[in-house]
């Protein structure tokens, strides 16, 4: 299930911190962790099928 495990926020954290593209990590994890909401399952029912 890797494939479905939303972005890494302790990476994003120390990204914000350091000041590299703060409003585009920000932007990455809003929109990273709702699509793995909507693609965890989508992972499980293809495992299954495989």
């Amino acid at each position: 299930f890797e494939m479905a495990i939303p972005p890494m926020l302790g990476a994003s954290i120390i990204a914000i911190d350091s000041d590299l593209e703060p409003d585009l990590v920000a932007l990455m994890i809003g929109i990273g962790i709702p699509l793995s909401m909507i693609t965890a399952p989508l992972w499980w029912w293809l495992s299954g099928i495989l």
